[in-house]
């Protein structure tokens, strides 16, 4: 166990930095100034420290049964990278070199995680505050500048962009919104008085947002992880009220608002099939194990006309590394899930959080193992969080070597 009462301070002023790069981290998908500063955020203050405590760590972490969570993980993720040593590429050692680099990120992320977690007074307790901060200042910006659009007089076209590292696609700045409502909408159940109206107005502001960048990912995402949650955790009558007022809500703004239903019904079901066609002809061709990682991670699609990725995390998976790779992607999605069910409600937001990651990841996202991107937000943090979590939870009889 850490005996922080025999820590230096100097020892302790590192382990608090590393904490806050990552709580940094967290707020930088919603005010990073790009995709790439966040990556040199979370690479600059949370890998390279971790990784440098990890020398004097290692130990621990390879035998302490806290980490049993993680190591497993690890194994799956290192199942995950062996793709690389498949596939014809004469640049096969480099993308094994990029990958591996990404496989330490991911064993930061896992056993970072859990050693921040597991020490007294924690930070990491601050990363359900911390995204929900963050999003409450990138949706002021974000209506800023759509106010801005109006007053010009354009439309919204296929969506608005956030600022900064919500700025590239309106889909991925839907998914962050979606996700930080819902983690309110998990917490609504626990608030009282001028909490709740807070919480409220909240979700209020983060849901007009989310419709106006049109994220239909997002909608459909924060849906199923709010309904998971609420399922759960409420009593009969009290599901079907909120079954009733969320129909009600629907047809409301269905009535308001046809064109915005009528587009997300047709684009949203109109694309993805052109973009997963060739991709599926291409696993079928490699079922077992696919084409490796070393493959074209986009190809033109001339229905769309543009160069495009698998826009799936399970057909991107099925592509790279075929029957053997989707079934190591369900080991650990069954390893968290059935972890996740454990945790207290406080707690179990990383669950429907990972919910949300699951279903949203249908219509996005790309191979598990690739660079760190704004996917992670809702697949890589709740699965860390959840392995932590519900080992440092876990009644005292039930842990590992107590």
């Amino acid at each position: 166990m850490t005996q922080t009462s025999t820590e230096s301070p100097w020892y302790k002023g590192f382990i608090a930095f590393i904490a806050c790069g990552f709580l940094l981290w967290v707020a930088g998908f919603y005010l990073a100034p790009s995709s790439g500063a966040q990556d040199r955020i979370y690479y600059n203050c949370f890998v390279i420290p971790f990784l440098l405590l990890s020398f004097f760590k290692g130990k621990e972490f390879a035998l302490d049964p806290r980490y049993r969570n993680q190591r497993w993980l690890l194994f799956m993720v290192f199942l995950l990278w062996l793709p690389v040593c498949w596939g014809n590429s004469d640049n096969q050692l480099d993308v094994a070199r990029k990958e591996f680099k990404n496989l330490l990120m991911i064993y930061s992320i896992l056993f970072g995680t859990a050693f921040l977690l597991y020490r007294p007074s924690s930070l990491l307790k601050h990363v359900q505050a911390t995204i929900v901060s963050a999003a409450a200042i990138a949706a002021v910006l974000f209506f800023h500048g759509a106010w801005q659009t109006f007053h010009q007089g354009s439309g919204i076209g296929e969506g608005l962009n956030g600022y900064g590292n919500l700025g590239d696609n309106p889909n991925e700045t839907g998914l962050a919104f979606a996700a930080a409502l819902l983690v309110v909408m998990h917490k609504l159940p626990d608030l009282r008085g001028k909490k709740l109206a807070g919480a409220l107005l909240f979700a209020f502001a983060i849901l007009v947002a989310l419709l106006l960048t049109m994220g239909r990912t997002g909608m459909l995402a924060v849906a199923a992880g709010t309904l998971a949650s609420y399922a759960r955790y409420l009593r009969a009558r009290q599901v079907a009220v909120l079954f009733l007022s969320g129909g009600a809500v629907f047809l409301v703004s269905l009535a308001a608002f046809p064109e915005w239903y009528s587009y997300i019904i047709q684009a949203g079901l109109s694309r993805r099939p052109d973009v997963w066609q060739p991709r599926i002809e291409d696993f079928l061709n490699h079922p077992l194990f696919g084409i490796g990682l070393n493959g074209e991670h986009v190809r033109y699609i001339p229905e769309l006309q543009q160069m495009l990725d698998s826009h799936s995390l399970y057909i991107d998976t099925a592509l790279r590394s075929g029957i053997y790779g989707l079934l190591v992607l369900t080991g650990i999605i069954v390893f968290s899930v059935s972890r996740g069910i454990t945790l207290p409600r406080k707690e179990s937001l990383f669950l429907y959080l990972l919910v949300f990651g699951l279903v949203s990841q249908f219509f996005e996202g790309y191979y598990t193992l690739y660079d760190p991107n704004s996917f992670w937000l809702f697949i890589w943090l709740p699965i860390a969080m959840i392995a932590a979590l519900s080992e440092k939870l876990a009644p005292r009889g039930a842990k590992a070597g107590l």
